[in-house]
């Protein structure tokens, strides 16, 4: 990955959108998790 025409990450395009996409859907999974337990739901199983 390039950025103002210096690298910035060694990863291939491949990984580095596999690795954003999985960190995404860990974040709305963890707040899916906090507004189940604001909400005094049971939360499932991760």
């Amino acid at each position: 990955m390039l950025g103002v025409g210096k690298p910035m990450s060694e990863q291939s395009r491949y990984v580095a959108i596999r690795d954003s996409m999985l960190n995404h859907i860990e974040h709305h999974r963890g707040q899916l998790t906090v507004y189940l337990r604001l909400n005094q739901e049971k939360v499932p199983a991760i």
